[in-house]
């Protein structure tokens, strides 16, 4: 978390304080200190927050299976995959983007790609009446591979969840969302000849902090990260 300096401090008080006209030097350094509060003021404005989900909170479809984790089999007919339903909090940040992340295994002995993408998105809000449409979910690296390199080898597909202007007034805290993800094991390009599974899902979302007035950390909140986490790419 960015913070001022004791430097900056000291002048700023220095300068509210003072019942005197400052010189030319004490007011630079005033606008100085004043800068570096209000950066710092911004670098705890929002952060991104981590929501992890068990397999078991998903729904399969197709041919895949939850057990410990979400099991995605390697068959040419029909599209495999889960559902997982979500709020997004009350201090998410309007518009912000998503990130739906999950998290792959495979025991398929040679390096392999599996086809993984979007098969449906529900938006809903009170008082609207829903909205059925893949628009605004996409693989955030413009692809539906998820690259094996190797067998047990643990890989992240990433995918963004962002405003459709189909549906009025963007997206806020408190809309709800249907996405469903699944695998085409029919797809040419899908390479891994074996059962795929899904041991993790999370999502990251940028939210709105409220800072308690004593300690300017959130009071209350769980949109916290833990220390080094990150936003996915």
């Amino acid at each position: 978390m960015l913070k001022p300096s004791r430097f900056a401090r000291c002048v700023l008080s220095k300068c509210v304080l003072s019942k005197c006209v400052p010189s030319r030097r004490v007011l630079a350094m005033c606008v100085l200190a004043i800068g570096l509060a209000a950066a710092a003021r911004a670098a705890v404005a929002a952060e991104f927050g981590s929501i992890s989900y068990p397999p078991q909170a998903v729904f399969p479809f197709g041919a895949a299976s939850v057990d410990s984790e979400v099991a995605i089999t390697d068959s040419d007919i029909g599209l495999h995959g889960f559902f997982m339903n979500f709020v997004l909090p009350q201090d998410y940040i309007h518009n912000a983007k998503v990130r739906i992340i999950v998290y792959f295994t495979t025991n398929v002995a040679k390096p392999c790609n599996m086809v993984f993408e979007p098969q449906i998105l529900v938006r809903w809000r009170a008082g609207v009446a829903p909205l059925i449409s893949n628009t605004g979910l996409s693989a955030a690296d413009g692809s539906s591979l998820v690259a094996f390199p190797n067998s047990n080898a643990l890989v992240r597909k990433v995918f963004s969840l962002e405003r459709n202007p189909a549906f009025p007034g963007g997206q806020r805290p408190g809309d709800a969302f249907k996405v469903g993800l699944g695998r085409d094991g029919g797809n040419p390009t899908d390479t891994c000849n074996g059962i795929v599974r899904v041991p993790m899902i999370e999502s990251a979302i940028l939210a709105r902090l409220s800072p308690c007035a004593r300690c300017g950390l959130p009071a209350g909140s769980s949109a916290r990260p833990p220390a080094g986490s990150s936003m996915p790419p």
